[in-house]
């Protein structure tokens, strides 16, 4: 306790020495945050802002006591902040509130000159490299931190663990619920989910923000909790139903049923489309081809033409999307048929001679992300002798060469 204590007086010299990969929008790492001492979580409010130089500023704060121990109530602390460009912005402004985790400042010559007659003081910095910021957290957020900080380090990767992080994927927004949505990973809930903890889940699986929702669905694919299917399952039967549900029922399923993949199939949202493509099965293989070439969205048609392959229904590995409007289409088509290894080049080739300029594109692509020998063979072909300037040089630059002029070995 008395240690605690010492941090949140210390908060007098805390120094936030931000560099550029704490700038606005990094990450926030919730693992920082549960660091033993002398690492302090502080939340406070911002009262004043004095700039120290072009790149440097104070911060006076009104700091409550750690998340992560006992202190002394409410004190007025001096937060200092170094921007990683000059003239850069400061992170808050005055009436803003401000959750941290502080660690003790390496006093460089630097701030030994910004700080003047204060350096002799105990000073801070923001930990890991000034990411582990959080701007205006809503207070409820605070209070389920708060309780999940002061658990036992065990109990954090266990099930207590797993329902106070639930709890903040499910209702707070960037970046601290993305933060507990990521630190789900390292916990296991180790038994049966109970209902609450999987309503928190389903609740997770419906937030608007991508990286919370993906997080949530790498833990369930790794954890495979005990407990969630019935929760998933009455969840997927509403009208609503996001396209993350149904993601998560295949991951801890290992797919879905084939009425399910072809009702969503012929979902209005491509998102549900989507899911319908990477989890169809052999039986539903009319229907892949027809997602991969004429589905409106690029991601669903990019999702049928892994699958296919992936289950070995194409055996061109992909050939037939060279042609696809948008190319990132052709670009994964490509790369699919490239990591085959074992495609025949024959077809790959009449691509590159072919009257299509996007098809051969393609297939030089392919060709290049090969690497195979018989694949360098046609680039080499191609790079002497095909009739379309473009083409030759596309081929050229596909083998390494400038962008001028090919020079090749005769034959």
């Amino acid at each position: 306790m008395q240690g605690h204590r010492r941090a949140l007086i210390a908060c007098a010299g805390v120094v936030w020495a931000l560099g550029a990969a704490g700038a606005a929008g990094a990450a926030v790492d919730l693992e920082v945050f549960e660091r033993a001492a002398p690492t302090v979580v502080a939340i406070g409010e911002v009262v004043a802002v004095e700039p120290l130089d072009p790149r440097a500023w104070r911060l006076d704060m009104r700091c409550d006591e750690p998340l992560n121990g006992d202190g002394d109530g409410v004190m007025t602390r001096s937060v200092v902040f170094e921007s990683p460009m000059r003239g850069g912005a400061t992170p808050a402004e005055v009436g803003d509130r401000l959750l941290l985790a502080l660690e003790p400042l390496r006093l460089t010559t630097a701030w030994r000159k910004r700080l003047g007659a204060s350096a002799t003081a105990a000073h801070w910095t923001v930990a890991d490299n000034g990411r582990a910021l959080v701007r205006r957290p809503a207070s409820g957020a605070i209070e389920i931190l708060r309780h999940f900080l002061r658990l036992p380090a065990i109990a954090r990767n266990g099930s207590d663990g797993v329902r106070h992080l639930l709890a903040l994927a499910a209702e707070v927004p960037v970046p601290l619920g993305a933060a507990a949505a990521r630190r789900l990973r390292s916990t296991r809930p180790g038994g049966p989910v109970p209902a609450p903890v999987a309503d928190l889940v389903v609740r997770s699986l419906r937030r608007e923000q991508g990286d919370i929702v993906n997080a949530v669905l790498q833990w369930i694919e790794e954890a495979r909790p005990a407990g969630l299917v019935d929760a998933l399952e009455h969840a997927s039967a509403a009208e609503d139903a996001p396209a993350a549900v149904f993601e998560a029922r295949a991951r801890l399923s290992s797919g879905l049923e084939p009425r399910t993949i072809l009702a969503l199939g012929d979902h209005a949202e491509a998102t549900h489309r989507e899911v319908a493509a990477r989890w169809a099965a052999r039986a539903q293989g009319d229907r892949l081809e027809d997602w991969a070439t004429h589905d409106p969205d690029a991601d669903v048609r990019i999702a049928a033409i892994r699958r296919r392959a992936a289950i070995g229904l194409d055996s061109q590995w992909g050939r037939g999307a060279f042609g696809d409007a948008e190319p990132r289409v052709r670009g994964e088509a490509a790369r699919i048929w490239a990591a085959a290894g074992d495609a025949d080049i024959g077809p790959i080739r009449d691509a590159v001679f072919g009257d299509d300029i996007a098809v051969a594109q393609t297939a030089i692509l392919a060709l290049h992300l090969s690497g195979r020998p018989e694949a360098i063979s046609v680039l080499e072909e191609a790079a002497r002798t095909h009739p379309s300037a473009e083409l030759r040089k596309v081929a050229g630059i596909a083998l390494g060469q400038p962008l001028g002029e090919v020079h090749l070995p005769a034959d």
